[in-house]
């Protein structure tokens, strides 16, 4: 088994390392949110439409079955 107990600290971030840039990765963290929260929106946004289809497709076997009786 691996274990993955590594922490923040455990990862050095020295400020004149060309790939680190504070003002970036802040901006990168911004937008990982905001994507984060579009995605769980329309995700909710699919649910709803998914549960109101589920129940449109129940009516109209319901009523089927009920034509199929007569």
């Amino acid at each position: 088994m691996i274990s993955n107990n590594h922490s923040m600290d455990d990862f050095e971030t020295e400020e004149d390392e060309p790939w680190y840039d504070q003002q970036d990765l802040e901006q990168d963290l911004h937008l990982a949110a905001e994507l984060g929260k579009t995605l769980l929106e329309r995700n909710k946004e699919l649910e709803d439409s998914l549960q109101h289809m589920y129940a449109t497709n129940q009516e109209q076997v319901q009523e089927i079955e009920v034509r199929a009786v007569w």
